[in-house]
């Protein structure tokens, strides 16, 4: 009996959804063109930071986020972390061993602080993690209303573009770790993968 074989319907149903997920990921204008964020900061005569920003366009990142979304969102039947725990079961020891470190890159994607943060003063004692800036946009100022959220939201709105740009390099990284996991599914599949941009914006 093969490993596909020995999975359940459910668990290929999953596989199934997160195929498609992944497919809207890769075929999302921004993925599809390598576009990419980029924010600097310089230190002026004052002392103080100024920010200058580069984002990604409104409409394109907010179809990007809506495929993001169907991996990111526990309830999802393409939800990261639910992918992986099939490959926990089914998968052979190499597959368990590379799907173990991507979950390690996904995860480190949402508690790693972006490099800005440290730029403009964002850390401190009780810093927000990316993982809370990124469910702040995509909770109260994206998607939904949740009222415990606003507070947190006009904070970082303060920050001005470095929210944006935090929020926007933190699903890009995420989009990475979705197709890197989708090459996985593909060959445990026997699965044509999906086509990869060319060039250093392809490792998003």
């Amino acid at each position: 009996m093969t490993a596909v074989q020995a999975l359940s319907d459910q668990d290929r149903e999953h596989l199934r959804s997160f195929r498609e997920a992944a497919r809207q990921v890769r075929e999302s204008s921004i993925i599809n063109g390598g576009d990419a964020v980029v924010i600097r900061g310089e230190r002026q005569d004052s002392g103080r930071f100024k920010t200058t920003a580069l984002l990604l366009a409104s409409e394109p990142f907010r179809s990007l986020a809506l495929s993001v979304r169907l991996v990111y969102q526990t309830g999802e039947p393409a939800h990261f972390g639910r992918i992986c725990n099939i490959f926990e079961r089914s998968g052979d020891p190499s597959m368990r061993l590379a799907v173990r470190e991507l979950r390690a890159k996904y995860n480190r994607t949402l508690s790693d602080h972006h490099a800005l943060a440290f730029v403009v003063g964002l850390l401190g004692p009780e810093s927000p993690s990316p993982q809370d800036m990124f469910e702040t946009w995509l909770y109260f100022g994206a998607f939904h209303q949740d009222p415990s959220r606003r507070a947190d939201y006009e904070a970082f709105a303060e920050l001005g573009d470095v929210f944006p740009g935090i929020v926007q390099s933190i699903m890009l990284r995420l989009s990475g770790r979705i197709l890197d996991l989708d090459d996985v599914v593909a060959d445990f599949l026997h699965e044509l993968r999906l086509p990869r941009i060319t060039g250093d914006s392809a490792d998003v």
